[in-house]
């Protein structure tokens, strides 16, 4: 159906490196012969994950992005918040996301934090038997997921913080 009030329609599919190849081909079909007014917009973090017709059909635009650097004390992270975290209950976990869910700087900061922390005990875990948190290196890996999760709908949506970090504490493994 042609546009009322603009020159062009514009369709955005995101993540498109996760289609089956199926949907790639049913794409397919419609870049050979698109109608003059309609343009899509597909992302995909790598050209390789797309077939390569696809490629060739599309104008790719290549973005790169700068990863920045967190410092934190690694330590501090680790001894205070990962203890009070997997060592507490249900009231714990709620006063600690009302203190970290305060406000959306706050819990962002927190959240990058915590996916450090998580991820530096998991690889210490892995070169060091010895460490205090071997303990948990099974819940490690799907806390580092959970963290960046979060994170991600925090700095992409509109969230609650707190409501956000009752629910992420809510998911983490029950005392240990």
């Amino acid at each position: 159906i042609p546009p009322v009030h603009s020159p062009w329609k514009a369709g955005v599919i995101a993540e498109f490196q996760h289609a089956t190849v199926e949907a790639q081909n049913a794409l397919l079909k419609l870049l050979e012969e698109p109608p003059s007014f309609v343009r899509i917009i597909a992302t995909a973090d790598a050209e390789d994950k797309l077939l390569p017709t696809i490629v060739s059909r599309c104008h790719v635009i290549r973005i790169k992005y700068k990863v920045s650097s967190i410092k934190y004390d690694n330590s501090e992270m680790k001894t205070s918040t990962l203890d009070v975290l997997l060592n507490s209950g249900v009231g714990e976990r709620f006063s600690l996301a009302a203190t970290v869910g305060k406000d959306r700087e706050t819990a962002v900061a927190f959240l990058k934090q915590a996916v450090l922390a998580v991820r530096s005990s998991l690889l210490s875990s892995y070169q060091s038997q010895s460490s205090p948190y071997t303990k948990y290196q099974i819940p490690n890996t799907n806390m580092v997921r959970t963290f960046s999760r979060a994170l991600a709908t925090l700095e992409h949506t509109n969230t609650n913080p707190r409501l956000l970090m009752e629910n992420l504490f809510l998911q983490l493994p029950p005392e240990i």
